[in-house]
């Protein structure tokens, strides 16, 4: 891993952080729109995207509408990413199969097209777009250059069906993969996935860890709506089933359930300080708590 693309605020904080009892709620908030994603930004606060609508909202830390991002493009997102070299934010969309990058001043461009339509995505550390597709994964480019994809395991199975949401690990470079699965009739459950930094997979979670070409019987109970690694390289899992979010190793060991709560966690995201920003929602709405899980350095 080259030291260099890292912010200088991580170097610090890999290995350092101790986990309390409990989480400490920072604040939380009512937003006014139904949120599908959250990503804090590099200044303390966070923008949220929707299902409905064409914008992207900034929220400070305290449930300040301090602007939002409107444009055509963004009608149809269905993930968004900041990208760890410039920390601008990175966006895919269904209806033009589009990659698409925000500014710092706001302003919206597709970067490129993919040939079918991209559901989530991750600006890694190498320069790389790692986007989501039904049945694989794909690395791209900054400009879009495709490289490898992935469809099966080195047994010939299935790896993905609908990923959701991919991580990159700050320690490791890592990648994890929330893949939905299809149905609860469908032998494709909910589960993480995780791969190295050149996508061969590594082990699946789906509650228990479960290394490649063994065969998985994932839990009814595990149902995930969001993950990211921390600056630990430990994974955060939002757990809808249980109303928990749970605190995942590097090899795939669940560490311990971090909190629970009334309403169920959708979504989630960390600064660099390990404050996370978690979007709990009940019925038609939505509520974010900022927490603090880690003794600071």
């Amino acid at each position: 891993m080259a030291s260099s693309m890292l912010p200088s605020s991580v170097h610090n904080q890999f290995f350092r952080n101790q986990m309390l009892e409990k989480p400490e709620v920072i604040s939380e908030f009512l937003p006014n729109i139904v949120i599908n994603a959250i990503c804090p930004t590099y200044d303390g606060n966070a923008i949220c995207g929707s299902k409905f609508g064409n914008k992207l909202m900034v929220y400070g830390p305290n449930g300040d509408m301090l602007r939002f991002i409107g444009s055509r493009v963004l009608e149809t997102i269905s993930g968004i990413a900041m990208s760890p070299l410039d920390h601008c934010l990175w966006l895919c969309v269904n209806e033009d199969c589009g990659v698409v990058k925000v500014d710092h001043e706001g302003d919206v461009a597709i970067q490129f097209h993919t040939d079918q339509n991209p559901w989530c995505l991750c600006v890694t550390r190498d320069h790389k777009i790692i986007v989501g597709f039904v049945d694989s994964i794909a690395s791209y480019s900054l400009e879009g250059k495709k490289g490898k994809e992935v469809f099966k395991d080195k047994f010939g199975k299935k790896i993905v069906s609908q990923p959701q949401r991919i991580t990159e690990c700050p320690v490791s470079q890592n990648i994890a993969v929330l893949d939905k699965g299809w149905s609860l009739l469908s032998k494709d459950k909910p589960c993480i996935i995780v791969f190295d930094r050149n996508l061969h997979l590594k082990f699946r979670y789906n509650g228990t860890l479960v290394a490649p070409g063994t065969k998985a019987s994932s839990s009814p109970s595990f149902q995930p709506r969001d993950v990211i690694y921390d600056m630990d390289g430990q994974l955060l899992v939002a757990n809808k089933n249980k109303n928990s979010i749970d605190v995942v190793n590097e090899k795939g060991q669940h560490l311990r359930t971090l909190m629970t709560d009334e309403w169920k966690p959708v979504s989630l995201g960390l600064q660099l300080d390990n404050t996370l920003w978690a979007v709990f929602k009940n019925s038609s709405k939505c509520r974010i708590k900022l927490l603090r899980y880690t003794e600071p350095v």
